[in-house]
């Protein structure tokens, strides 16, 4: 079966960074929401002074100071994709059940906490809806 791409060969594909990062928990045991092309997590954030963004805006920012923010809607999105691959791909391996069994124990114990969720805030973490409504 083809998957959206409408291509066997990439239904097949395992081993994607996140399922990598998923058996290495972060910091504060948090999958990180991000990776860099060559798979990499340190997406460090630095600001060039001196250029202009769109119509004048600064700062100006290269890299990604979210990339090492708390984002507990990451784990709904490793799971639909962890369901999809195994829906369209190659059914996965009794290993990586029990890794999607792991995921979801943590889960359970830290979906009430506070987050920056997807809308990248730059202050402190909240609560907020999008994050909690993803786990139920």
């Amino acid at each position: 079966m083809a998957n959206i791409t409408g291509k066997q060969e990439h239904s097949n594909v395992r081993d994607p960074p996140a399922m990598r990062a998923a058996t290495g928990y972060m910091p504060e045991g948090n999958l990180p929401i991000m990776f860099a092309i060559r798979g990499k997590t340190d997406i460090p954030e630095s600001e060039l002074s001196h250029l202009d963004g769109y119509r004048g805006s600064k700062p100006v920012r290269i890299g990604n100071g979210a990339a090492f923010h708390k984002q507990l809607d990451i784990y709904r999105e490793l799971m639909n994709g962890i369901y999809l691959a195994n829906k369209f791909g190659k059914p996965i391996s009794y290993d990586e059940w029990i890794l999607v069994r792991e995921i979801t124990d943590h889960v359970c114990t830290i979906w009430r906490e506070e987050d920056m969720s997807i809308w990248e805030v730059r202050n402190e973490k909240q609560n907020f809806f999008y994050s909690k409504i993803i786990h139920v």
